[in-house]
């Protein structure tokens, strides 16, 4: 189906990107584009299984099949439907478009991807007398549409559901953290298993487990147990299994204590869970207990929190925040911190000068990372004590 070298192209949120770049040469890969969230690499089967299984920070991994310019809906209906999509799959499988179209030619994204769907099935009805069925929840051929102005680019996507959707977070929280995303936190903040870490408020378990997933060289694909590419025609199992083994083999416990906590202990069970369907559970330690009581155990490390949002001049809300800068000051000397909100009058009350911020979505929701350098007494003493 694939010829033996092919574009990969990685998609992942906004923010993430440097992340994304630096995994991908990591891997020895050459970035050949970099697009809007996207980068393009040049690979095979063996490097786009390992990937999708290996990645941290990207969402999905595309194979473009299809480009061309059109104008007109007509205009990309007779183009899709002139392509070979039997290639791909068949008259008794089912197939699902994903769209993203930013054009002033195309600008009902709905009508264009009816068009896109009925070129597909109608080449399937002319050439074998039967259509292929649509099936958005779990198709066999999961196709991308993306139209940029008159550019019409169609991929096929090899990891099926979003990359974020890691296989571990079984049971629901009010407020889930996007599993890239947090993979994103846990790096953002320097973290590569040197240190103790802490998760202040770790509601299911998400920070702490991509952080032990990351210390201990655990593939974050690991768990799950489908990809869009086991469903193509060319799906190679063996050397599937081989990578998968490989990865598993490579795990190793991290050097340093991980620790996770939260007031809420139906919580803290949640997370338990998560991180034992993770393959993590021996590598966390969980408890009970109330950021704004406990006390570090260690000089050094770094503390992640993703406490509540509340609604902007809520004051239970910013009090919550200056508790939390309170005692940041107070009891974190040596540490680094990083708090991530999408509330920035509450982040104000933290009372303390970031030494970083990174502007990132959680959602919907526009959000802003600050990570801040805790020592005893006064900033300015430690400023010229750093210039001496």
């Amino acid at each position: 189906m694939l010829p033996q070298k092919f574009d990969i192209v990685a998609t992942t949120l906004p923010g993430l990107e440097p992340l994304l770049r630096r995994e991908l040469l990591h891997e020895g890969l050459f970035i050949a584009r970099e697009g809007v969230r996207s980068f393009t690499v040049i690979g095979n089967k063996e490097i786009l299984y390992r990937l999708n299984l290996k990645s941290r920070f990207a969402l999905r991994f595309l194979v473009p099949v299809l480009s061309f310019r059109a104008t007109h809906p007509d205009e990309l209906y007779k183009k899709v439907r002139r392509f070979e999509w039997e290639k791909f799959f068949g008259t008794d499988d089912t197939f699902a478009i994903d769209s993203v179209v930013n054009s002033d030619i195309f600008r009902n994204s709905r009508f264009i991807t009816y068009r896109c769907k009925d070129g597909i099935v109608d080449r399937f009805a002319r050439d074998f007398g039967k259509r292929p069925d649509v099936d958005t929840e779990n198709p066999v051929c999961r196709i991308h549409l993306h139209i940029r102005d008159e550019f019409v680019n169609i991929s096929l996507d090899s990891s099926g559901s979003s990359l974020h959707l890691r296989g571990y977070r079984e049971q629901s929280h009010p407020a889930p953290l996007n599993e890239v995303l947090a993979a994103g936190l846990v790096a953002m903040s320097g973290y590569t298993g040197h240190v103790p870490l802490v998760d202040g408020m770790c509601g299911s378990g998400t920070l702490a487990i991509e952080a032990a997933m990351m210390a201990s060289q655990t593939a974050p694909g690991l768990v799950r147990k489908n990809y869009g590419f086991m469903s193509w025609s060319d799906f190679d199992q063996k050397l599937y299994s081989g990578i998968l083994g490989d990865l598993k083999n490579a795990v190793a416990p991290p050097t340093h204590p991980i620790k996770a906590i939260d007031r809420n202990g139906a919580f803290v069970r949640m997370a338990q869970q998560h991180a034992a369907t993770a393959g993590v559970a021996d590598f966390i330690q969980f408890e009970r207990n109330d950021f704004l009581r406990f006390e570090p155990e260690l000089p050094e490390g770094i503390l992640l929190l993703n406490p509540p949002y509340g609604n902007r001049l809520d004051d239970d809300t910013e009090e919550l925040y200056a508790a939390i800068g309170a005692r940041l000051k107070h009891h974190y000397a040596g540490w680094k911190a990083w708090i991530i909100s999408a509330n920035p009058e509450a982040m104000h009350q933290i009372g303390l000068k970031p030494m970083k911020k990174h502007k990132l979505k959680n959602g919907a929701l526009d959000c802003e990372y600050r990570g801040y350098e805790l020592f005893a007494g006064k900033r300015a003493d430690k400023v010229r004590s750093n210039a001496q």
